[in-house]
């Protein structure tokens, strides 16, 4: 049986047996847990391989060989990093048909992309200086040094923003620590300083460090409302909405709705006639094991045209509706979570 840390937690740490498992063992001897292995949907593209702790944050982790940031499982691993607010780290080898560039992390939103040989640099005690977003790379500074570097060295403010090539505004930012450098920048901040300037520079860490910006989030109606109507889960997303959760429908992971009700979180995978009885077992644990990983409620939800086997394997597991009135159901379930 795999071991549960105080919280409950499945860490399935001791019990990685396949090629990406293996890219991680570094990862273990530099202070990282895998809690949960996702193994749903199963041959098929996933968004998230690993749930992991990084000493108290948790993170969704991807192993690929090349991504596209427009791909659907990109794009639902950034919605779900979202959702949870955690951050996500893709460790991949092309990214937006490049080469992923050794020791720089690609930031984008909550999610960052890494190549394995940066992971392998990581892990092994090196430091990552450089990150890219928006298609530009910065190094990050701590200003207070970059100061007192200026002043050791006779320096005014404008005279070194003026040898530098930049304002006296955005060399005072830098130093207030308002504003990264470019990497561009940088170099022309080694050539004045030589290797003095490295004792300014800050490295990256590729868990944490993200640029996360404010953007108007849609309404559930409005995100899904050019969805095949034949598709129950968005009828059930559409009807939660109506009655004031926040609900995200995913179609890469074991959860099919992610709800937010009145301070409850809500996992929810829905089984229809497509799956068979082996897919039902380890769709309804993976979700319940997300559920337990970020303190939710895990909920099966069967189609009511469904076989009785499946009903029953779902209830060996947690809990379990029977849903033929979407409606019915969707007022139901806001009831009683708003007790």
């Amino acid at each position: 049986m795999p071991s549960r840390d105080a919280e409950g937690v499945e860490n399935t740490s001791e019990r990685i047996v396949d090629e990406k498992d293996s890219l991680l063992y570094p990862l273990l001897n530099s202070g990282v847990r895998i809690l949960h292995k996702v193994s749903f949907p199963v041959g098929e593209k996933k968004s998230v391989d690993y749930i992991a702790m990084y000493d108290r944050d948790k993170i969704l982790l991807k192993i690929e060989r090349r991504v596209s940031s427009k791909d659907r499982v990109f794009q639902e691993l950034k919605k779900l990093s979202r959702a949870l607010n955690v951050n996500a780290l893709i460790i991949a080898d092309r990214f937006n048909s490049e080469k992923t560039l050794d020791d720089v992390l690609y930031i984008r939103d909550r999610v960052g992309i890494v190549s394995r040989e940066t992971l392998d640099s990581v892990t092994s005690g090196e430091r990552v200086y450089i990150y890219e977003y928006s298609g530009m790379y910065y190094v990050k500074i701590n200003g207070r040094k970059l100061q007192r570097l200026r002043t050791k060295m006779g320096y005014s403010l404008h005279e070194l923003a003026q040898s530098a090539g930049i304002s006296s505004k955005a060399l005072q930012k830098y130093e207030e620590g308002e504003m990264d450098m470019s990497a561009e920048r940088a170099y022309r901040f080694m050539e004045l300083f030589g290797a003095l300037f490295e004792e300014v520079l800050r490295s990256v860490d590729i868990f944490r460090d993200r640029i996360v910006r404010s953007e108007r989030r849609l309404y559930t109606r409005e995100r899904y409302r050019e969805v095949e109507s034949g598709d129950r889960r968005y009828k059930l997303a559409l009807k939660l909405s109506d009655l004031g959760a926040d609900v995200e429908v995913f179609d890469t992971i074991p959860t099919d709705l992610l709800l937010q009700l009145s301070d409850v979180r809500v996992f929810m995978t829905y089984i229809n006639g497509r799956y068979s009885s082996p897919s039902v077992e380890l769709k309804c644990r993976d979700n319940k094991s997300l559920a337990s990983t970020f303190n939710g409620l895990a909920i099966s939800v069967i189609d009511g045209s469904h076989s009785r086997e499946s009903i029953d394997i779902a209830e060996d597991i947690g809990e379990v509706r029977v849903v033929s009135d979407i409606e019915g159901f969707a007022r139901e379930l806001a009831k009683s979570l708003r007790r």
